[in-house]
């Protein structure tokens, strides 16, 4: 198991009217959700088994934006799927972004 932590430290990021009424986890669970989905566009679509896994992690981290979490609990493949994803999708690179890539290279054993 590895744990990833979903809160983040918005202060000083400049952000939408639309996202200032989001918590620091959901921003985090959306950022996360289009760094898969871009893999998946760059890739042209993703195949069933990397689809099961997206649908899964989607509903790991509603979960934890429901809770409030700080962290949230991964299996090693659901986290390696992200990080795989992370390194194959290219992104505009933006502070956002780099809140969430910095919990993404702290990704822990539980």
């Amino acid at each position: 198991m590895k744990v990833l932590k979903l809160a983040i430290d918005l202060a000083g990021i400049t952000l939408s009217k639309e996202d200032k009424s989001r918590s620091p986890q959901d921003i985090t669970a959306l950022v996360i959700k289009n760094i898969i989905l871009t893999y998946g566009n760059l890739e042209h679509g993703l195949g069933e088994e990397e689809r099961r896994k997206f649908y899964k992690l989607v509903d790991i981290l509603e979960v934890g934006v429901k809770a409030k979490a700080e962290t949230i609990d991964l299996e090693d493949d659901y986290a390696a799927f992200i990080l795989k994803c992370r390194s194959k999708a290219k992104m505009l690179p933006g502070e956002l972004l780099r809140l969430v890539e910095k919990n993404l290279d702290e990704i822990k054993d539980k």
